[in-house]
């Protein structure tokens, strides 16, 4: 990841975590300093459900993500010390859970089956 213009040579690795929950995708507020980031805007931000929500800066991001290539996406900084890939992200694929098979799959599309988790 990295700002969204940034050349190559410039990008950070980040791992990260699918979070079917989120809306917005968050990367860790140390990659955010690291990497100079910028408020780009704000949103109202709740946690699990809670009625009080709370205004956080949103920053633009270079994130390349597999099956999806480079993507310049808002993200909010989180105090986690990795990426949460939010629904932002997750919408654009195709993913399976299937529990009583422990099976996982991930693809650009229903079409095209990628290789079981």
């Amino acid at each position: 990841m990295g700002g969204p213009l940034d050349r190559d040579e410039l990008l950070q690795s980040c791992q990260g975590l699918l979070d079917s929950g989120a809306d917005m995708t968050a990367i860790p507020a140390r990659l955010v300093e690291q990497l100079g980031l910028v408020p780009v805007d704000s949103v109202l931000v709740s946690h699990g459900g809670e009625a009080i929500a709370v205004e956080r800066d949103v920053f633009a991001a270079a994130l390349d993500v597999p099956l999806l290539g480079r993507s310049i996406v808002q993200v909010l900084a989180t105090s986690d010390p990795f990426a949460l890939l939010g629904r932002d992200l997750l919408n654009k694929l195709y993913l399976v859970l299937d529990g009583p098979h422990l099976a996982f799959e991930v693809a650009r599309s229903p079409d095209v089956a990628a290789p079981t988790v």
